[in-house]
């Protein structure tokens, strides 16, 4: 599976780097793949300046924080590098990891990303073996 998604690097409330998790957002909704993925987080690929990185990404709503239905696209990246606003960025879903879900604390999140990111690290090395 792989869905991909372009779009101007957009500004966050910022709630990720409250927890040491910043992301980077996507204004995914100009520019729609054919077929939109289910709502969650995967192990993704994202593309800016030309360079590509390893996150995970999160495709749906965000429970936790937002009442709203909005959908939203962001991205923690494995190591992260700063997006400036406006630029345009491309990410690709690559692999489901989990369904989105509500939890009762962002520490809650950021626990539960950590066990996101060994999944993720373990699709890596299955995909280059």
């Amino acid at each position: 599976m792989r869905i991909c998604f372009s779009g101007p690097i957009v500004a966050g409330r910022g709630l990720g780097k409250t927890v040491e998790m910043p992301t980077v957002n996507i204004d995914w909704q100009a520019e729609q793949p054919e077929v939109l993925p289910s709502h969650g987080v995967y192990l993704s690929e994202i593309t800016i300046h030309n360079q590509k990185h390893y996150g995970l990404s999160n495709f749906g709503l965000r429970p936790t924080v937002d009442a709203e239905d909005r959908v939203t696209l962001e991205t923690y990246l494995f190591q992260y590098i700063e997006g400036p606003l406006g630029q345009r960025a491309e990410v690709c879903l690559l692999e489901f990891i989990r369904p989105t879900k509500a939890f009762a604390s962002l520490q809650e999140v950021k626990d539960q990303v950590d066990l996101d990111l060994l999944r993720a690290k373990e699709l890596i090395e299955k995909s280059k073996a």
